[in-house]
């Protein structure tokens, strides 16, 4: 069997907003936060389902962040 050379294959990098500038603000998925395993009233998801006891940096989950009034 022959051995193959490894290819590099190089993309020029682009502002997402850039690309689509049609949408209402709440329409892009990718402006959230990936914060929310310190909202407020949840629990661990560890085994134990204990609540997190340090302080939390999240109210909102995504879906509320997206609907914008």
């Amino acid at each position: 069997m022959k051995a193959t050379t490894p290819k590099c294959a190089r993309i020029q990098t682009s502002n997402p907003i850039d690309q689509v500038k049609t949408l209402p603000f709440n329409r892009y998925s990718w402006l959230t936060t990936h914060n929310s395993f310190a909202m407020l009233g949840t629990k661990s998801l560890m085994i134990t389902g204990s609540n997190i006891i340090f302080g939390t940096n999240q109210m909102d989950g995504i879906t509320a962040q997206l609907n914008v009034a």
